[in-house]
């Protein structure tokens, strides 16, 4: 899976009514080297965030760019 493809699946992740759960960070954890690796977020043992490149783009590829 490409950056921009791991970036838009992890960005959806928590939108639905499910929330974050369990099943939904094994897929977040799975997309974060992928997206860390692109600079769309940063990570440590314990937490994640997007950083300020991968919502900019998240938001640039939601609005068909």
């Amino acid at each position: 899976m490409d950056a921009d493809a791991a970036l838009m699946r992890a960005w959806d992740l928590g939108m639905g009514d499910a929330g974050w759960t369990a099943e939904v960070m094994a897929i977040a954890d799975q997309l974060l080297p992928t997206l860390v690796a692109a600079g769309y977020a940063v990570a440590d043992q314990h937490t994640w965030r997007f950083t300020p490149k991968g919502v900019a783009r998240a938001e640039e590829l939601e609005a068909g760019g």
